[in-house]
């Protein structure tokens, strides 16, 4: 037994090997009771963060796990909780190298120093990878890995459906403005890279809600770019009041402006246009009423001048068009 748990003292070490590569860390302290079986390992980083966790044998090759994270600080975030972990270490196979897999769900978790919802998943640990499994906080969910040692080569894909979309914007650092922020978000993010030159590419959609007194029935937002500064591209609000328009620029993350709507409004809007050989139509309003699959557009047709000659000079023209889209 006792050199099952030394065993697992090292492999957990090499586990905090990634971390400490990640954040500065400021002292580690480690004691292991041998009557009881027990270990108990605590970091403390130079930001404030500290982790502190039991580890004890389980029947089998199982151990079971209790964590308190305290102040760990990521990107604009700032998290407390505690972890319960039920981890098992896998046999090698023939050709294959040693793992560890478990569960883990949290408890008393807070964000930014206010309650939030609890995590929980599935992980294992081979090849120097920490892999993530059924990853679920509220109504996201991910899936991916982490490297643990540098250069901590990172692919994590998060996905949501209908998810409050305050929750979403305030992971990225506006805790200052989810009071004033409404509407479902679904769509999925990719994270790749390494941690840190992490690129992130976005595709999300959000509808029926408004940001301050930005009222919008439709949001979509297309990005990406190498974190702290993404280029929005292929986006569009589509406004209560059925005023449409394109939105396209850089935004940096972390600093987001004084306030997320004046950050999109500094966005360059140009009209909705779409071009069909000839002609090109403008879509000025675009709106669908609650429960009709019928879309009603008022477009402005603008006739290429090259064409002129053929069609005449006044070709332009307002149009209305009711369409069904499903």
């Amino acid at each position: 037994m006792t050199r099952r748990l030394l065993l697992f003292v090292g492999v957990f070490g090499y586990l905090l090997a990634g971390t400490c590569e990640a954040k500065k860390l400021l002292s580690f302290n480690g004691e292991v009771y041998f009557p009881e079986e027990k270990i108990q390992l605590v970091l403390e980083f130079t930001d404030g963060g500290q982790i502190s966790s039991e580890i004890l044998p389980a029947p089998g090759n199982n151990y079971k796990i209790k964590a308190k994270l305290k102040h760990l600080k990521a990107l604009a975030l700032d998290l407390s909780t505690e972890l319960e972990s039920a981890v098992e270490k896998v046999l090698a196979d023939k050709g294959k190298s040693q793992a560890i897999r478990g569960t883990f769900a949290s408890q008393y978790s807070l964000l930014n120093y206010k309650p939030t919802y609890e995590l929980s998943g599935q992980f294992e640990i081979s090849n120097g990878r920490l892999i993530f499994n059924n990853l679920s906080w509220g109504g996201l969910r991910a899936e991916g890995f982490i490297n643990l040692l540098a250069p901590n080569e990172v692919s994590l894909s998060v996905f949501m459906d209908d998810v409050m979309t305050k929750d979403v914007l305030f992971l990225v650092g506006y805790k200052d403005e989810q009071a004033q922020i409404t509407g479902l978000m679904s769509g999925g993010i990719k994270l790749s890279g390494f941690l840190d030159r992490l690129f992130i590419k976005g595709n999300l959609k959000a509808t029926d809600g408004f940001i301050q007194d930005l009222q919008y029935a439709i949001f979509n937002l297309n990005f990406e770019g190498v974190y702290p500064t993404v280029y929005i591209n292929n986006s569009n609000i589509i406004q209560t009041d059925g005023i449409s328009f394109n939105l396209e620029g850089n935004f940096d993350l972390p600093k987001g402006q004084a306030s997320l709507k004046d950050g999109l409004l500094a966005l360059e809007k140009t009209p909705m246009i779409d071009e069909h050989g000839s002609s090109r139509e403008w879509t000025i309003k675009r709106k669908q009423e609650a429960g009709d699959k019928a879309v009603t557009e008022f477009k402005y047709r603008v006739q290429d001048p090259a064409q002129e000659k053929t069609f005449g000079k006044d070709s332009d023209m307002l149009g209305v068009e009711r369409s069904i889209k499903f």
